[in-house]
């Protein structure tokens, strides 16, 4: 199964165009990719036991067509290390007979089997993507902003995302522009999923800033 090890940082909204225009990410820039609308929503048992399992599931819009993703976290000592599988569907709700890994698809089933699976938020979040150089290692920085929705409430949520495929957690967390964007945006690293972000509800007064960029 590929693993990928991602950082993710909320970022203050008045620091997005900051960010954009970064001279770290315009010098190290090998592709940009066009901007993209993606619409996910998640899924868990009413009693969210696939979360507390550190099991993640999405079914995410792509174009006409629908994709579901399992992600769990590799270990408790990597909350920066993942598992990720994807899979094409045919319709908007979970199909578990689709993850193409035997075991995944038996843990999530086992986990759904007494009381099913529920929607629990939705995201809709418009995507800028990078890939960046550094050495030897390729990143891929992904800029989002948009807006969690659940029961009725909204929250929006710019975020800046870094992701690669090295095997070393130490030299990506070590990497030139890792420490650099972790300086600017004053923030320490998002580990927890999506889904404890958001828990049962959400929270009616919005998170504090994680800084401003200079």
């Amino acid at each position: 199964m590929p693993q990928e090890i991602k950082l993710k940082l909320a970022i203050d909204p008045r620091d997005v165009q900051t960010l954009r225009k970064s001279s770290i990410l315009r010098e190290l820039a090998l592709k940009r990719t066009p901007r993209r609308s993606l619409v996910s929503v998640y899924y868990d048992t009413p009693s969210h036991s696939l979360a507390r399992r550190g099991i993640m599931l999405r079914v995410r819009k792509m174009g006409s067509g629908r994709v579901q993703c399992v992600k769990m976290n590799a270990g408790a000592t990597s909350s920066f290390r993942r598992t990720e599988i994807e899979s094409p569907i045919r319709g908007n709700r979970p199909d578990l007979m689709q993850i193409p890994d035997l075991d995944v698809r038996r843990m999530v089933q086992k986990r759904c089997a007494r009381r099913g699976l529920a929607r629990v938020f939705a995201t809709n979040v418009k995507r800028e993507t990078r890939l960046l150089q550094l050495g030897r290692t390729q990143i891929e920085c992904a800029i989002d902003r948009g807006v969690i929705v659940c029961e009725r409430k909204r929250r929006r949520f710019p975020k800046l995302s870094l992701s690669s495929s090295r095997e070393s957690l130490h030299e990506f967390m070590s990497s030139h522009i890792v420490s650099t964007l972790l300086f600017r945006c004053g923030s320490k690293p998002g580990v927890k999923r999506p889904a404890a972000m958001i828990s049962s509800s959400m929270p009616s007064s919005p998170p504090q800033s994680a800084g401003r960029l200079s």
